[in-house]
């Protein structure tokens, strides 16, 4: 199954091909990806590459997609073998986002194969972001502390064999709380709504000290 969502593109008409064939010549591997261009939707000439791990075909270990946090592999770039995406674990559904456990899972068995082709467009500058200071600071916790939940139940689902790198991220996720906590009590203005709602998020997670 190749992946392609919102205003992302493919730029390659031998992609799926390239892909096809590199994971039938690796039968212990279940995931492909690439790099891609980045395009600013508000600014044509901002163009970049992103995800150029490798000067080279290689396979990449499940330790650098776990700590890539879901930026080391564009979405629009990957292709997984079907009989994991009909085997998803539970855990999976509460997942805050899923193209990053997706690709946790599917580089578990025997890493990922990276293709130094760039075949596909990620495009940005859409403005789908709340503006409203709080309400950016209590989307970021929520997001930091359902992502903290997923990790762990990924390391539990990974029989703790990656525990140092899930435990890497779950620490950048907890200083994300505490940043987001405190800029807005380095703020004027009223705070005990905001600070309501995220003492809710944060009593989700067990054993992990935010104050």
């Amino acid at each position: 199954m190749a992946l392609c969502e919102g205003d992302d593109f493919w730029i390659c008409k031998n992609k799926l091909q390239k892909q096809v064939d590199a994971l039938e010549k690796m039968n212990n591997v279940d995931m492909c990806f690439h790099p891609a261009i980045v395009k600013n939707c508000t600014d044509r000439k901002s163009e970049y590459v992103i995800c150029r791990h490798y000067s080279q075909d290689i396979i990449v270990p499940v330790e650098n997609i776990i700590n890539g946090g879901g930026e080391y592999c564009p979405t629009a770039s990957l292709m997984i073998r079907k009989n994991i995406i009909k085997n998803l674990p539970d855990w999976y559904m509460s997942a805050p986002v899923g193209d990053y456990y997706l690709q946790i899972i599917s580089s578990m068995r025997g890493g990922a194969i990276y293709l130094n082709d760039i075949m596909s467009v990620y495009r940005t500058g859409n403005n789908n972001s709340w503006t409203d200071s709080i309400k950016e600071k209590y989307k970021m916790i929520d997001f930091s502390a359902k992502s903290i939940l997923a990790l762990k139940e990924a390391n539990l689902w990974s029989s703790n064999n990656y525990e140092k790198e899930f435990m890497n991220r779950i620490k950048i996720c907890t200083n994300r709380i505490n940043n987001a906590i405190d800029g807005k009590f380095n703020n004027s203005g009223s705070s005990g709504n905001f600070f309501g709602k995220a003492i809710k998020i944060i009593k989700k997670i067990n054993k992990i000290n935010i104050f």
